[in-house]
């Protein structure tokens, strides 16, 4: 599996949260989401803003909120944006 940030995922992408790093209020905000560590995330849309699934929730978030995300991509999925 390839580690890269939420925000640099194509639409489709699936994997695994394995870090999230920021300021405080940032990762209060985040956390209260249900966007933890281990949790299995979808982007269901790539960009600004991204819109991405968590269990049973979808979220629009800017893209730059996202930058201290790391996710463990599926290797069967998109992984980064260009890349082709």
């Amino acid at each position: 599996m390839t580690e890269i940030q939420l925000c640099c995922c194509n639409s489709g992408s699936s994997g695994i949260v394995t870090k999230i790093e920021g300021d405080s209020h940032s990762l209060t905000r985040l956390q209260e989401l249900g966007l933890l560590a281990g949790q299995w995330v979808k982007v269901v849309r790539a960009g600004n803003p991204i819109i991405f699934d968590i269990a049973d929730s979808r979220y629009c978030i800017r893209a730059h909120q996202l930058k201290g995300v790391s996710v463990h991509v599926v290797p069967d999925t998109p992984c980064l944006v260009g890349e082709n």
